[in-house]
């Protein structure tokens, strides 16, 4: 089982880490199909979720993230929520090493939004 952690830095940096990312590919040796086994896994990890801010149409909520490389694919979600009409915005990544890269959400109207933010590792080497 996975075991993601999530560690509070100074200037408003988190760090969210998952560690044990996949189960020992043995397990999957003679891959059936069946949901018991899965050749390519998926693990689930830590989110984290913004305090509110009221934020002006077409402005931005920007965020900067870096993953390191491991023998499996991080994978990110970043989702940009309203009160009024939730989701407004997201981006998906899927890689394997991401250095220091700002990235936005935008806002369509000015209201109160929040950003939640998922960390997953997919096996890319079955």
């Amino acid at each position: 089982n996975a075991q993601g952690t999530i560690t509070e830095g100074s200037e408003g940096i988190i760090k969210m880490t998952l560690n044990d990312w996949l189960p020992n590919p043995e397990i999957c040796q003679n891959h059936s199909g069946s949901h018991l086994c899965t050749k390519y896994g998926v693990a689930s990890g830590p989110y984290a979720i913004t305090n509110k801010v009221t934020v002006k149409k077409g402005d931005v909520a920007s965020y900067t993230f870096k993953a390191k490389k491991t023998s499996d694919n991080y994978e990110l979600f970043a989702g940009m929520y309203s009160d009024k009409d939730g989701l407004v915005d997201y981006q998906f990544f899927r890689g394997v090493l991401q250095d220091w890269k700002t990235f936005e959400l935008k806002s369509p109207e000015t209201a109160l939004y929040y950003v939640e933010f998922m960390l997953a590792g997919y096996d890319r080497t079955g």
